[in-house]
């Protein structure tokens, strides 16, 4: 799926992957394959194991996606400080909502 989404002819808006055993090498990879695709406006990824260890791979994405809107991360085994660093990167552009 990785080798797919960094093709520079993919353009998919959403991208749904809610409860399908996402781990945090999982995630870290989809973050990198995601930053090559400008068109993505949403992204879930509840209900999948990710802990604190993705959040820098996941931060990145948020912050460098421009047409980002919402990213769903309920139901993870963040820490309330993993969780903290995802929200507060909600404020920094109009629109964007991110869910943890």
């Amino acid at each position: 799926m990785s080798a797919t989404l960094r093709n520079p002819d993919c353009k998919i808006q959403r991208l749904g992957l809610h409860g399908v055993g996402l781990t945090d090498s999982g995630a870290e990879d989809l973050a990198s394959a995601l930053s090559t695709n400008p068109s993505l406006t949403g992204l879930e990824l509840r209900q999948n194991s990710l802990t604190d260890r993705c959040v820098p791979a996941l931060r990145r994405l948020i912050l460098t996606h421009p047409r980002l809107e919402r990213i769903k991360l309920e139901r993870n085994k963040f820490s309330a400080d993993g969780r903290n660093q995802l929200k507060s990167l909600q404020g920094i552009r109009t629109g964007l909502r991110v869910d943890v």
